[in-house]
């Protein structure tokens, strides 16, 4: 969000949205594990403000993951990206096949 300019608590929040498809998931249980592990943050649809052209289709749904807990919209987005490169790592391991 931009505010031209003008100071907005919401000015610092930054958000990603990534398809799972994408992700670099070994197998299926990962796949559902990661899903379970975002719980709120994974939705089968992408949200309308997450910039996601209607023209791709991914069968497995979507992660939105936001942030504005930190004083400067880079490290808020960071926490963003961490957050899911830990999601994606813990989905790949110890996976029961």
């Amino acid at each position: 969000m931009h505010y031209q300019g003008e100071p907005h608590p919401a000015s610092l929040k930054r958000s990603i949205v990534v398809p799972v498809d994408m992700l670099p998931l070994k197998n299926e249980a990962a796949v559902h594990k990661l899903i379970l592990l975002a719980g709120p943050r994974w939705s089968p649809m992408p949200s309308a403000d997450a910039g996601v052209s209607g023209l791709d289709s991914w069968e497995l749904g979507y992660i939105k993951i936001a942030c504005e807990s930190f004083p400067k919209a880079s490290q808020n987005l960071k926490w963003a990206s961490d957050t899911l490169d830990r999601l994606v790592k813990e989905a790949n391991v110890r996976n029961l096949v």
